[in-house]
């Protein structure tokens, strides 16, 4: 082959590689692939049972005393019993029947027995759906990575704004943010707020 000046220039090929080390060479690599797959599996493993460890330690804190601290207010009282019974079932992989355990425990019987439960199931039902709503609210967070509590907090505080009036929406958020203050962290009540307040304005609240 002559280049532009006319001068004749010789063209290496590179020497192809042989079918059975290209094998070699492909076979390393999906070992390789699959040696860093099984190390961030078992990383991921670690953590999941780290997270459960941390959530049957807050369990036993929310549970150390026989419910004494919870509120002497009825209603407020069955809220904060909805949120250990689906802490129980969500968490702790107990079946419904704990949820008659924990209010005879607590002497809650009658209509804030029934509304103890019902939110507590509601929760959990329309969790899909809550996810979805907070990831979209949520902007770079990852809602599997918020704080345990307060994803369940905000189950049930979807779940009631998505079922209740319209007028109720200023209870229904309060009163979460005050299972936020009691059983989260320092800044569980304002992102609960924030959560619920963007959830209701953007999927929920009536346009004029």
């Amino acid at each position: 082959m002559a280049d532009k000046t006319g001068k004749v220039v010789t063209i290496r090929l590179e020497k192809s590689i042989d079918p059975l080390e290209e094998a070699r060479q492909l076979a390393a690599y999906e070992r390789a692939q699959a040696k860093a797959a099984a190390r961030a599996a078992e990383q991921a493993d670690a953590a999941r049972e780290e997270n459960l460890r941390a959530n049957e330690e807050l369990f036993r804190i929310l549970n150390e005393e026989d419910y004494r601290e919870l509120s002497t207010t009825p209603r407020r009282r069955a809220r904060e019993l909805s949120l250990l019974i689906l802490f129980q079932v969500v968490v702790g992989g107990c079946d419904w029947d704990t949820a008659r355990l924990v209010l005879e425990d607590t002497n809650v019987t009658g209509e804030n027995a029934v509304f103890s439960i019902s939110l507590a199931r509601r929760g959990q039902e329309d969790s899909q759906r809550a996810d979805e709503m907070m990831a979209s609210c949520a902007r770079e967070w990852d809602v599997k990575r918020f704080a345990q509590v307060d994803r369940l907090i905000l189950w049930l505080g979807v779940s009631e704004l998505l079922r209740d009036t319209e007028s109720q929406a200023n209870i229904i958020i309060n009163e979460a943010v005050e299972l936020g203050k009691k059983f989260g962290s320092e800044d569980s009540p304002s992102f609960i707020n924030d959560m619920l307040d963007s959830i209701y304005n953007k999927y929920i609240k009536k346009k004029d």
